[in-house]
């Protein structure tokens, strides 16, 4: 069997509004994200094979390793459009914590549908692999896109895309709160916001590459209804405003919390002065 390492990428939501319920029971969404380079390695052994074939195995139990996985989905979608004979052998290392707003199982789906397309002995075109990044899941096709993007729809529809700057962001998860994608958008309800106002700060923002004027723009519609939930974040985002980040905030639907740092050194410091029990804490920066 052939091998190869992949690195996969999670993502920061720097901006989440939460639309109108779709007939599908999707709710279109505006959002603005970011890439990172906190990801999951994967391991990838394959070969040629009469049929198509996918077993994974993963270093945290509460990973699904079946079709609903999204490695497992998007392998599956590419073989649903033309014929994929070939025998996948896949081992997941989960960094990214699982139920925490990262995208870390979209990214994970990406890095594969990337890697299949870079290889052009599987025959797959771009239009093919967005096809199925689409069917494999709302955030996947964010992860194909350079640079930072604003995203409406359920998430997959492209609005504009930014040019990236040096931004770095220090995560914070509670490993015992882990929140589901569909009991945030069960739960959530309208709040009066204006929307137009923040988002247009944002948007300035990021064409002027201004830091500041983006960690203050930051917002998320379900941060509300997470900390009434679980005040514990409530503590952190404050204790992470108070230790000098720019600006904090939820990112996706929960649990983790994300503040800006000035640079690289800074975020650094202001991990190391966190005082947090059962706590992940990670500093990272936005990538291509």
């Amino acid at each position: 069997m052939k091998s190869i390492k992949l690195n996969s990428l999670s993502k920061i939501n720097l901006y989440l509004e939460i639309g109108e319920k779709r007939e599908d029971n999707y709710h279109n969404i505006r959002t603005i994200m970011a890439k990172t380079d906190f990801g999951d390695i994967i391991i990838v052994k394959y070969k040629e094979n009469k049929a198509f074939k996918v077993n994974i195995r993963c270093n945290e139990i509460e990973i699904p390793l079946n079709s609903r996985n999204t490695v497992y989905k998007m392998l599956n979608n590419l073989n649903d459009i033309k014929p994929l004979n070939y025998e996948f052998d896949i081992l997941l290392k989960k960094n990214v914590p699982v139920q925490a707003g990262l995208g870390g199982a979209s990214g994970d789906g990406a890095a594969i549908g990337q890697w299949i397309l870079s290889k052009s002995e599987f025959g797959y075109s771009r239009d093919e692999i967005l096809k199925s990044a689409i069917r494999t899941g709302a955030d996947v096709p964010f992860f194909f896109e350079k640079g930072i993007v604003e995203m409406g729809g359920i998430g997959e529809k492209i609005i504009k895309r930014y040019c990236l700057f040096d931004m770095h962001f220090i995560i914070v998860k509670v490993r015992n709160i882990n929140i589901a994608t569909d009991w945030a958008y069960k739960n959530y309800k309208k709040h009066l916001t204006n929307y137009n106002a923040r988002i247009n700060i944002m948007r300035n923002s990021l064409v002027n590459k201004d830091i500041n004027g983006v960690a203050a723009a930051l917002m998320n519609d379900f941060e509300p209804l997470v900390i009434e939930k679980y005040g514990e974040l409530k503590s952190i985002k404050s204790k992470l405003l108070n230790n000098g980040v720019l600006g904090a905030s939820l990112t996706g639907s929960g649990s983790a919390i994300f503040g800006i740092a000035k640079n690289y050194n800074e975020a650094i410091k202001i991990k190391e002065s966190l005082m947090f029990q059962d706590t992940d804490v990670v500093v990272c920066r936005a990538v291509l």
